[in-house]
């Protein structure tokens, strides 16, 4: 079966990290993050001593997660300044267009309310728990 890419915000792949469900995610999508993304995670990340940063990081030197320059979108950069939302979002909405994903990996009201009206396919982590429970990647414990 083909893994289909999903572009991530920082705060869902925080929140994979945190989670323990990458790995398994891995197992059923291809991910990939913006520079803005990397920034947010993983180098901030690291200077407060942050343990998902660290695991993020070593999940892109293992190649399971690309961080991509973006290019601007000015329809996306436009509702996105009118809708009040961060550059990590925006840059992952960018990317997602850009690289033709299948999916847009978010949890922030703001960018899924953009999302919605961009008509991007999102879904949050949750989604994601629930995916991989029902394909029994995942259990209970």
């Amino acid at each position: 079966m083909k893994r289909r890419l999903v572009v991530s915000d920082a705060s869902s792949l925080i929140l994979m990290a945190k989670s323990g469900l990458m790995k398994e995610a891995f197992r059923v999508f291809r991910v990939a993050i913006p520079e803005k993304v990397f920034h947010e995670t993983v180098t901030a990340g690291k200077e407060l001593k942050k343990e998902d940063a660290f695991v993020i990081d070593n999940e892109i030197k293992e190649g399971m997660i690309r961080v991509l320059k973006a290019k601007k979108d000015t329809k996306v950069e436009s509702l996105a300044g009118e809708l009040n939302i961060g550059d990590g979002e925006t840059e992952a909405l960018y990317l997602y267009f850009q690289e033709k994903a299948d999916l847009l990996l978010t949890d922030d009201k703001q960018a899924i309310k953009l999302a919605n009206i961009l008509g991007v396919k999102w879904l949050g982590v949750p989604n994601i728990a629930i995916l991989l429970f029902k394909r029994r990647l995942i259990n209970y414990e």
